[in-house]
């Protein structure tokens, strides 16, 4: 059969994009999403969520381009910042929106990419306008609507480490830093613990049984570095976070605070990006090509812990029972044993806490 296109069978008409089983791109060659075409997005990405931050960011680039907004909300500034040409994309909020940048992006970029996200966490037991970096990765968390463990939780995705190392160099040279396994979770509401009577969704102490390896939560670094991990092509990719609340005292950054410390992460996301090596191999490749078996993930015993569902157990009359750890890559069956479960008491004494702390002063960034 021979396949026609909408628009050889609406009249003349230009069909409202094309591709439709592929990355769908309009009549000039742009993407639908982002809004960009071939030659207007930089190799040298830094996303962040807001507008405003976004701006903040633009602002510090020298021969700036024409903006480019898209009627689905990605708003995209593009200029030149220590001689090497970045673009600044206001991405908006969750994994969807990470997913049609980095997938459109590469779409209409040329050669190797290098992506960086500076978004707002909530964050177990840290200082708002702190900022967490994702060192070690993150995992992903989702409501699970149907039988089983009602919020799973993935193995993690690691950043690509030079990139990341660089990153939280730099920003700790400005702002207090705290480099931390991060979860990305498909809702600001249920699978980050939040409480919202109008709903059932069991998580009334979520935030007590979260793995103790993560420490801060987002919607969007995981889809950011998992998409980097298994492109075709390089996109070297890292993640931070400003921590906008603790989860567990309650403490929330004030709006003066926040637009502070967007200010003084700005160059240092900025610089991070600009200055990667694209010309060089990265320190540890993590992009796996399809034609070969990548080498297993490797993860810390605990994050290989499983926890099935005991039989005449529902997942709302016991708890435990919802969370579970995914299988290890390359491993046929999962590694069954008792999740340590604490309570937020115990925990947040700090017997499980597994992050560092960057020293300011100890990097070679500072300004």
């Amino acid at each position: 059969a021979k396949w026609v296109s909408r628009s050889m069978v609406t009249a003349g008409k230009r069909a409202y994009y094309e591709n439709t089983n592929g990355v769908p791109k309009e009549g000039d060659g742009r993407v639908t999403h982002v809004g960009v075409k071939a030659g207007e997005m930089a190799n040298r990405i830094v996303s962040v969520g807001s507008l405003s931050r976004a701006k903040c960011f633009a602002a510090l680039l020298e021969a700036a381009e024409p903006v480019i907004s898209s009627p689905r909300g990605f708003t995209t500034f593009t200029g030149m910042y220590e001689g090497s040409r970045v673009s600044v994309v206001a991405t908006g909020m969750g994994a969807p929106m990470m997913d049609f940048l980095v997938r459109e992006a590469r779409a209409v970029v040329e050669g190797p990419m290098v992506v960086c996200r500076l978004g707002t966490c909530g964050a177990v037991e840290l200082a708002p306008g702190t900022v967490v970096a994702n060192t070690p990765g993150s995992v992903w968390i989702a409501r699970n609507p149907g039988p089983g463990p009602a919020y799973p939780v993935s193995a993690p995705v690691k950043p690509d480490p030079r990139l990341a190392r660089d990153l939280a160099d730099r920003l700790s040279a400005r702002v207090a830093v705290v480099e931390a396994l991060n979860a990305s979770t498909d809702s600001f509401y249920s699978s980050q613990g939040r409480i919202d009577p109008n709903f059932d969704d069991r998580n009334h102490d979520f935030i007590d049984h979260l793995p103790p390896e993560v420490v801060s939560m987002d919607m969007e670094s995981f889809q950011l570095l998992f998409l980097a991990s298994i492109a075709a092509e390089p996109v070297y990719a890292a993640s931070a976070a400003i921590v906008c609340a603790d989860r567990i005292s309650g403490t929330v950054i004030t709006a003066e605070d926040l637009h502070d410390c967007e200010a003084k992460c700005g160059p240092a996301v900025l610089a991070a990006v600009a200055h990667y090596p694209l010309a060089e191999p990265p320190e540890a490749p993590g992009h796996p090509h399809p034609d070969h078996e990548p080498s297993p993930v490797r993860i810390p015993p605990l994050l290989r812990a499983v926890i099935p569902i005991r039989d005449g157990h529902s997942a709302r009359e016991d708890f435990s029972a919802r969370f579970f750890f995914s299988p290890v890559p390359g491993e046929d069956e999962p590694r069954r044993r008792a999740f340590p479960l604490q309570s937020k008491l115990t925990r947040r004494r700090g017997a499980t806490r597994h992050f560092t702390r960057a020293a300011p002063s100890s990097s070679p960034h500072a300004p």
